[in-house]
């Protein structure tokens, strides 16, 4: 197994997520993703769960935004 290729994929993924979230105006105070890999090999992108919800309220009121809503 390629740990260093699969963290690469998750470091990526984790620095696109996090650039999105500064689009949205959240800032990495409260929401950071960070990459890791598994013990088996496979990469993973972790989030706190508050940090999840706080991404999931934002996400929320972009969709209410779009419908007129927020």
């Amino acid at each position: 197994m390629d740990y260093l290729a699969e963290w690469r994929e998750a470091d990526a993924a984790a620095r696109e997520l996090n650039s999105i979230c500064a689009e949205l105006g959240v800032s990495v105070d409260l929401v950071q993703a960070r990459p890791h890999v598994r013990s088996e090999g496979c990469s993973v992108v972790w989030v706190r769960p508050g940090e999840a919800r706080k991404l999931a309220q934002a996400v929320r009121c972009l969709i209410r935004q779009r419908e007129g809503q927020c």
